[in-house]
């Protein structure tokens, strides 16, 4: 089993291939249910959405060491694979732009 990986602060660890549901004691649900949170800055939170069949309006709740945010929906689609990309990069020494992809 692989060894704990601590956050910067120390209050979150990650153990193998398990995600974690809070960073920083910052937590975030959607449709009631924890997501990833992988990303955290003053402004911005990045957070995988668990897996659930919902589609439509879901409700997010944000949730730190104090409170928890009023719900907010959020219209959920069904999911499909896709790539997210920069709008351009380096490949085997050529410049590729993102509308190349």
């Amino acid at each position: 089993m692989d060894a704990p990986i601590p956050a910067a602060s120390g209050c979150c660890s990650i153990q193998g291939v398990n995600a974690p549901t809070a960073l920083d004691g910052i937590k975030v649900s959607i449709n009631g249910k924890p997501a990833y949170v992988w990303y955290l800055s003053p402004g911005q939170i990045n957070v995988q959405a668990p897996a659930d069949t919902a589609t439509g309006n879901v409700a997010i709740t944000v949730t730190n060491c104090n409170a928890t945010s009023p719900p907010f929906n959020f219209e959920r689609r069904a999911s499909a694979p896709g790539l997210l990309g920069a709008r351009q990069f380096q490949y085997r020494g050529k410049t590729i732009h993102g509308g190349d992809v």
